[in-house]
């Protein structure tokens, strides 16, 4: 009997076991049948974060241009951080280092786990600034959370796509 009236799905082949490509099982140490899902919703919150990133480091760049007697370098340094680590990751998105090969794979990945360290350091130490001291400097947190933000996007789109196998040295 049909859930709804006038639409009968007809029979369910008793042979069906998966439902997709995704859902079967793969061996130990066998990555040949490793198919690339469909990372679109992932690959435009990837992209997203990259252009924040970006647009973070150059608010910090011009924030210590236009103040430089009263803001420390370090916001210059940070600034220019966000905006490599951004931009990198939009060249690499848009496939403009492909020709790098796996060199290009290799940078995203050792550049995004030094972000991630870097930028939870940041949001810890930017975190307890601000419990100690009467100023609360939201800058550093927030700098700290976009760079940390986009490493954890950006590996975890490496690791989806199967560009970086955990525990397999090519």
């Amino acid at each position: 009997m049909p859930l709804v009236a006038g639409l009968d799905p007809g029979p369910i082949p008793g042979s069906v076991k998966y439902l997709t490509p995704q859902s079967k099982p793969l061996t130990s140490g066998d990555y040949s049948t490793v198919r690339h899902p469909d990372d679109t919703m992932l690959k435009l919150l990837l992209m997203l974060s990259s252009v924040a990133n970006v647009a973070g480091g150059l608010v910090l760049i011009a924030t210590w241009a236009t103040m430089w007697q009263r803001v420390p370098v370090i916001v210059l340094l940070i600034g220019a951080a966000l905006v490599i680590q951004g931009g990198y990751t939009v060249l690499f998105l848009n496939g403009a280092l492909d020709s790098w090969g796996d060199l290009a794979v290799g940078a995203l990945f050792a550049g995004e786990c030094l972000a991630a360290c870097v930028g939870a350091l940041g949001l810890v130490a930017g975190i307890i600034h601000n419990f100690t001291h009467a100023d609360m400097e939201m800058a550093p947190v927030l700098a700290g959370l976009l760079m940390v933000g986009q490493a954890g996007l950006a590996l975890v789109y490496l690791f989806e796509r199967g560009e970086i196998i955990p525990g397999k040295i090519n």
